[in-house]
């Protein structure tokens, strides 16, 4: 059996040996579970792609939205009507039995796919591991021909999708890098009394959001409340970050306490300034 058949057929990557498809939609269970095992190789070849010579963790949930778009719930439908055109109920049982099986994921994980995709020769015992894996599914007439031909289908779906959202996924790491760069740049410049017993702390970026930490100087009861003017800080932020930033980004104003327990938040989306 020709290694190209398996390269192809997506989805096949970190595959555990508990994983199965399941009768109620073999097609289907078979796509999902094959995904979603596969989905942190593919987060973390992104973070090594863009983060070569040190991983920047922070940027993780940019690269996980990112995955979970292109691996969409209709992608994952569309995958699965392929499988449905090219096997029957029962080659599908055969296929998923034998794939997803602990013997046949040591061909499918980081470093036999990047082996692969670097054009270097299959080792002996990648040969010996792909004999074992592939033996079971002689019960399916014509596989590797099914397979081949499922292969430039998924390719095809699988760029399609990856197309469709790259622009948006590039444009959010550069907004994610603002986020952050302007955090470092302020928090250089704290803390800062506004005006007396409340202080400007701490500027911090999260995911999509940049957030701005004051400290009122008293003790606040459980069920007390620091009522912050919205108004003023939604004219501010607008102001401030309406042409900087993209409608989906946040500014977050958090009040603390001298327990250092919130007691005060408000929240500006951009996509709501005017």
């Amino acid at each position: 059996m020709k290694i190209k058949s398996w390269l192809g057929v997506l989805f096949l990557a970190c595959i555990s040996s508990e994983t199965r498809a399941e009768e109620r939609d073999v097609y289907r269970e078979y796509v999902d579970r094959s995904i979603d095992r596969s989905i942190p190789l593919a987060v973390e070849s992104w973070e090594k792609k863009l983060f070569a010579e040190q991983p920047e963790k922070k940027f993780l949930p940019v690269i996980e939205n990112f995955i979970e778009s292109v691996y969409s719930d209709s992608f994952r439908e569309r995958t699965a009507t392929t499988y449905r055109r090219v096997f029957s109920k029962s080659e599908m049982k055969i296929l998923a039995d034998n794939l997803l099986t602990e013997t046949c994921a040591s061909l499918f994980n980081r470093d036999f796919i990047e082996r692969m995709e670097s054009g270097a020769k299959m080792s002996n015992e990648d040969k010996v591991s792909a004999d074992r894996c592939f033996d079971g599914l002689e019960g399916i007439d014509n596989v590797e021909e099914k397979l081949n031909k499922l292969a430039v289908v998924n390719g095809e779906l699988y760029e399609a999708s990856f197309t469709v959202h790259l622009e948006e996924f590039l444009e959010k790491l550069k907004q994610q890098k603002l986020i952050f760069d302007t955090a470092e740049t302020v928090k250089k410049t704290l803390p800062r009394t506004l005006e007396d017993g409340f202080d400007w702390v701490d500027i911090v970026g999260e995911h999509m959001v940049l957030e701005f930490r004051y400290s009122v100087n008293d003790f606040f009861e459980e069920d007390e409340i620091y009522e912050l003017d919205t108004e003023s800080m939604f004219k501010v932020a607008c102001e401030q970050f309406k042409d900087r930033f993209q409608g989906y980004v946040s500014v977050r104003y958090a009040v603390f306490d001298l327990h250092d327990r919130l007691v005060g938040e408000a929240t500006v989306t951009i996509s709501d300034c005017h």
